[in-house]
């Protein structure tokens, strides 16, 4: 009889363990793919800020082409970057401006060399009140130019000896004259028969012919149009007084109305803009104007405060802070001359102290008002809130420093948990001070860098990440933090 020994068997899996492990595993998975994420999220803002960067200095040297490439790249990466968009729409419009500006001149350039063949051709047929009507609009368009002035000197010269053509040239600027007269006054036929009259003295003139379109035009539209265009100059008109007196609201109210009469006008439309660009100015402009109207007066200087008043309201008549402002400034000035100088800038340098927190000075500047006035009960409880808050900063420096002392102190011994205490505490008595600030900002780097280093170390990796984001967060760009994150994020 043969025996066989015991058959090895491999224990069974266990439903439970394979759950735990797919488990850890997703987890793992997920926390990879946030990491991922992250990184790429981080790297997108860093491509974003720099192509937003580069758009600027191209705006700031005037390469439009370049900047409109630039914020273009930004906006691929985030459509919605306020920053991004701003810098597109002004690198398209300096495209459009040059585009404008370079059509426009050689679009003078073109007319002008065909006027001066013109009154070339003109001379050598003696036509010369033709030759100098072409000739002058030329120099319009190019007063520089040394072919138009010769040319039309030469032109002129001529046509003085040439009685016929210088009759001719009399009858046509008095016919062209007066259709451009009729025009204006609304009279269209009787412009139609001066400019019909006119081309009659010189059939090729384009001046009397565009004249005539435009007159022919205003009959065609009817008197309806008439009344129309009539009403839109009014407005446009009351608009521009509007503009030169500075009331930029009425102005606009007025040009609203007469786009709502001819929409499409370029000069209506125009003026829109403009007005609006200058509204947009000088409220800022008459915001500092007045700010600095308001430091003045705090300061005494009430002459000062009410030319600058005076010049806010002259830019703008219709701002009601600034007129405000200058009948204040005014009374203030008045006040003044009547022998109240001393106690009204006393009273002033010490709220001023206050708001600065300079209290010795605060209390400086109440006493010498309460002397000037010792029977005002507000000046006096001005005086004791002085001294309370100078006594109580005092007692507050003297905790502070030591504070100080002591966070600095730990800081050299590379403590920095205790340092960050210490500066911490320091800054809820003086919550503006700098030194503290900063040597909590210190404290934070160094505990965060210990710590990414540990954990480093230690290969954990989400400890160090952290860690070493952390430092960043209080140095930007610092070198050897950057040099940590990364080794940090190259461990698996």
């Amino acid at each position: 009889m043969i025996f066989s020994g015991p058959r090895d068997r491999r224990p069974e899996p266990v439903a439970g363990n394979q759950d735990d492990a797919t488990r850890r595993l997703a987890e793992e998975q997920k926390k990879l793919e946030e990491i991922r994420r992250e990184l790429t999220d981080s790297k997108k803002r860093l491509d974003l800020a720099g192509f937003i960067a580069e758009g600027k200095a191209a705006l700031a040297a005037g390469k439009f082409d370049a900047g409109e490439k630039a914020f273009g790249e930004a906006l691929k990466l985030d459509a919605q970057d306020l920053a991004a968009l701003d810098g597109l729409i002004a690198a398209r419009s300096g495209l459009a401006a040059n585009r404008k500006d370079s059509e426009d001149l050689q679009n003078r350039t073109t007319e002008t060399a065909r006027l001066l063949s013109e009154g070339r051709k003109a001379v050598s047929e003696k036509q010369y009140a033709v030759a100098v009507r072409s000739l002058e609009s030329a120099l319009l368009l190019a007063p520089a130019n040394v072919e138009v002035k010769a040319t039309l000197a030469e032109a002129r010269t001529a046509l003085e000896r040439d009685e016929t053509q210088k009759k001719k040239l009399q009858d046509y600027n008095a016919r062209f004259a007066a259709a451009k007269t009729a025009f204006e006054a609304g009279q269209y036929t009787d412009s139609v028969r001066e400019y019909t009259a006119a081309l009659a003295i010189m059939p090729d003139s384009l001046d009397a012919k565009d004249g005539q379109k435009r007159a022919e035009a205003k009959l065609v539209a009817g008197v309806e149009r008439d009344k129309q265009q009539r009403e839109f100059e009014l407005c446009l008109n009351r608009a521009r007084k509007a503009i030169s007196d500075t009331r930029y609201t009425d102005a606009l109210t007025e040009l609203n109305t007469a786009l709502k009469l001819i929409p499409d006008d370029r000069e209506g439309n125009r003026l829109v803009r403009t007005t609006k660009e200058t509204l947009d100015k000088v409220k800022a402009s008459n915001a500092k104007l007045l700010a600095a109207a308001n430091l003045a007066a705090s300061n005494g200087q009430l002459d000062e405060a009410v030319r600058l008043a005076e010049k806010a309201v002259a830019a703008w008549a219709e701002d009601e802070k600034a007129k405000k402002m200058l009948k204040n400034a005014q009374q203030m000035a008045a006040t003044a001359r009547t022998n109240q100088e001393s106690y009204l800038r006393n009273i002033q340098a010490g709220a001023i102290a206050m708001a600065a927190g300079q209290y010795d000075a605060a209390v400086l500047a109440y006493a010498e008002a309460l002397r000037l006035n010792p029977t005002n009960d507000e000046v006096a409880r001005q005086l004791r809130n002085a001294r309370l808050a100078l006594e109580n900063y005092q007692r507050n420096r003297l905790e502070y420093e030591r504070l100080v002392r002591i966070g600095n102190l730990a800081l050299n011994r590379n403590s920095f948990a205790e340092a960050l205490k210490a500066f911490q505490a320091a800054l809820r008595l003086l919550p503006d001070d700098l030194a503290a600030r900063d040597g909590a900002r210190q404290a934070r780097y160094g505990q965060a860098m210990n710590d990414g280093q540990q954990a480093l170390s230690q290969k954990r990796k989400m400890e160090a990440v952290t860690a070493f984001e952390a430092a960043l967060v209080e140095r930007p760009g610092d070198m050897a933090a950057m040099r940590g994150l990364q080794l940090a994020r190259l461990l698996r």
